[in-house]
């Protein structure tokens, strides 16, 4: 896991106060780096070429752009409620769950780390697993991922190059 994501989950595990603190001061700084160069967005992260090449579509920088005007323009509650989410318990053991799962994450991504995946489809019972060895936490094809991730929704028609846990 990248250094700036084990920063930020050292703020949820010292406390809600602490991470609202350093959320909105995060907030503060990112909101500067995109207005002035959206591709900027994970500044500090070492991400992957892939995640690099992604950030540099215009059509990329240009959603970056507007959605993270509507990212914490409430405050940072929601941002820090997922924090807070990842380091407590989920109320249910994935190895429960019945329903159709779609375990769907890229090779070298370092803000979701490949591990995470690999242990979810090890653990979630008959889910569908799609690996994209050259994709990041981006992607690589949005357009492709988005259609082939509602095609398996709508028509149960699981991604090319997944298979089943």
């Amino acid at each position: 896991m990248d250094p700036e994501n084990i920063k930020e989950f050292g703020w949820a595990v010292a406390g809600e106060e602490v991470l609202m603190r350093e959320l909105e001061a995060e907030y503060t700084k990112i909101a500067a780096l995109v207005a002035d160069d959206p591709t900027a967005v994970l500044g500090d992260f070492d991400l992957s070429d892939s995640d690099r090449k992604e950030l540099a579509r215009k059509e990329r920088a240009q959603i970056i752009r507007e959605s993270w005007a509507e990212h914490s323009a409430r405050g940072v509650g929601g941002w820090a409620d997922d924090d807070l989410a990842h380091i407590r318990p989920w109320g249910f053991e994935v190895g429960e769950i019945t329903l159709p799962v779609l375990v769907r994450y890229g090779a070298t991504d370092v803000l979701v780390p490949p591990a995470h995946g690999d242990w979810l489809a090890a653990h979630v019972p008959g889910c569908v697993v799609k690996v994209d060895g050259g994709a990041g936490h981006l992607g690589t094809d949005p357009t492709e991922e988005i259609a082939e991730s509602a095609r398996w929704l709508r028509d149960g028609e699981p991604p090319a190059g997944s298979r089943s846990s």
